[in-house]
């Protein structure tokens, strides 16, 4: 059973963009998270071993939001390639990225970036 866990609408101040004053003011980005994994024996067990822990989820965001880059791209390929890491659970992510009030002509609300990576299937024997 493929199943999913949302992290929905995380907010966090930080310092990404190609504009010099971008990595000096910095800006409000919103994070959503989705994760494929099989909950099966977490649902039969209620037992947290058997699931993906959220906070660990979170802080992955929260440590590479931290971290300076010219590009969104650049911070969802690194938080993906994170989550991947993480655990042999997961068969696959998708993160979409925005930034709130980008520095651009007119009035727009969020420029973001959403990317989805399905991992290798894990083999268990």
């Amino acid at each position: 059973m493929t199943s999913e866990i949302h992290l929905s609408n995380i907010k966090i101040y930080a310092y990404h963009g190609c504009l010099p004053e971008e990595n000096v003011i910095g800006a409000w980005y919103v994070v959503n998270l989705r994760v494929e994994v099989d909950l099966t024996q977490a649902g039969k067990t209620d037992d947290l071993q058997h699931t993906i822990n959220y906070a660990d989820l979170s802080e992955i965001i929260h440590r590479r939001m931290k971290q300076k880059s010219n590009l969104l791209e650049k911070v969802c390929y690194d938080i993906l390639a994170e989550i991947k890491n993480y655990s042999d659970q997961i068969e696959g992510a998708e993160i979409q990225l925005a930034k709130l009030d980008p520095p651009m002509p007119g009035n727009i609300e969020s420029a973001s970036v959403k990317m989805y990576q399905k991992f290798k299937p894990k083999i268990h024997f």
